[in-house]
């Protein structure tokens, strides 16, 4: 892992077992980004760019040179490292961004998988990459089994008519085998991520971001996702977090999964107090807050003055993102003979009632744009199209709805 601001204090110790050099360090940028993934601060872009789990610490295992290429010996080694300093740092994951073609001398195969194996006894959830040589049947990592959570690579909508895209490399298990590989997909291509960088600058003119692709970019999202979820159930041991994965994963095979509904809600109006938001809001929907700019300052109806908001600091952002809720002009209640309590047809009404809609419409018109797309794709364009109004979290989510960006 290379010196990125985003991930200073993340690594508590480090091992390498090409150049054995003794100082942390990445002369390929692989590692780096996949760190970043899994738990960058964000610090360069402000939070926008951080990592799924960016409270967690880092025992880093250097495998490959720089050019990606490595040994089974390397891998061994690393694996056994990792066991010595499972009691002594608390280790409950192990991320293996790196894919394993069928390995020629079938005893290397059997000894990495009875590494993993220990591992795995030992309580440690271990998540590796799918690797990069499909799509051909059997073409899934040679490190994947039984006691590994192997991840595959999906983009949906978004990499559509992309040649980059990873779905198109992403290796797969075989057909009609007891055990399914791999076990779950997550996004990989393009994923943006902390680049190499030199004391200097930039290294290579990546910045201080660089998007990658490939089933290893995928897999520290499951890894990110897994502490998550260990820090959520702290008493859960490695198989039930795996389940956890599988059974939560959305199904991409069946019509009604494919298609998906898409739960747009309410924050509610309790607000500003933390914690004020709708008990309707979950993972599965997608909550909505109001932000009105300077439309309504100075406004004592401001819909964001009682806005519901989440919890400072909990894993699950809420809400998820904000629209204009003030004053929102719409159609008015009628009756026969002419207009109702004097709205006229159209009155203006205040709360995040009224900035769902405004939600809920920009996602069919996403749909609209993007047949093909499911609820969760959905969700994800929503929240990451956002325009980050640099509010606190649990106040503003994602940011405030981008409509064009959405769409683009």
């Amino acid at each position: 892992m290379g010196d990125h601001p985003d991930l200073r204090g993340r690594a508590v110790c480090f091992r390498d077992f090409v150049g054995r050099r003794r100082f942390l360090y990445d002369d390929s940028g692989h590692g780096t980004h996949v760190c970043g993934i899994l738990c960058g601060s964000g610090r360069l872009s402000g939070g926008r760019l951080r990592g799924m789990a960016p409270g967690v610490r880092l025992v880093l295992g250097k495998v490959l040179d720089r050019n990606g290429d490595g040994s089974t010996e390397a891998m061994l080694e690393g694996l056994d490292w990792v066991l010595e300093l499972r009691e002594e740092y608390g280790i409950q994951i192990v991320n293996i961004s790196v894919g394993i073609g069928s390995l020629r001398e079938r005893r290397k195969e059997d000894l990495l998988q009875e590494r993993i194996e220990r591992l795995w006894r030992k309580g440690i959830l271990v998540v590796c990459a799918a690797g990069n040589k499909g799509p051909r049947e059997g073409s899934i990592s040679a490190v994947g089994g039984k006691c590994v959570v192997t991840v595959g690579c999906y983009d949906g909508s978004f990499a559509v008519g992309n040649p980059r895209s990873c779905e198109l490399y992403s290796g797969r298990g075989f057909v009609g085998s007891p055990v399914r590989k791999p076990d779950l997909v997550a996004p990989g291509t393009d994923i943006l991520s902390c680049g190499l960088m030199s004391r200097g600058g930039q290294d290579r003119g990546a910045g201080p971001y660089v998007a990658k692709s490939g089933t290893s970019m995928a897999t520290p999202i499951v890894a990110g996702a897994a502490a998550l979820a260990f820090q959520t159930y702290p008493g859960m041991t490695n198989e039930e977090c795996k389940r956890r994965l599988q059974f939560s994963a959305t199904d991409l095979g069946l019509p009604w999964n494919r298609q998906g509904i898409l739960v747009v809600c309410a924050a509610g109006n309790k607000g500003p107090r933390e914690g004020s938001i709708s008990a309707v809001g979950g993972k599965c929907v997608v909550t909505v807050g109001c932000y009105d700019g300077s439309f309504a300052v100075g406004n004592p109806r401001s819909c964001e003055l009682y806005s519901g908001r989440g919890f400072v600091g909990s894993p699950v952002r809420k809400p998820d993102l904000v629209a204009p809720g003030t004053d929102i002009l719409s159609c008015g209640l009628m009756s026969r003979g002419g207009q109702d309590r004097g709205a006229g047809p159209y009155v203006a009404k205040s709360g995040t009632s009224m900035a769902t809609p405004i939600v809920a419409g920009a996602a069919a018109l996403a749909f609209q744009t993007y047949p093909g797309m499911t609820n969760e794709e959905c969700k994800r364009r929503l929240q990451f199209s956002a325009t980050d109004l640099g509010l606190p979290w649990n106040r503003q989510g994602w940011g405030l709805l981008n409509v064009g960006r959405l769409l683009d």
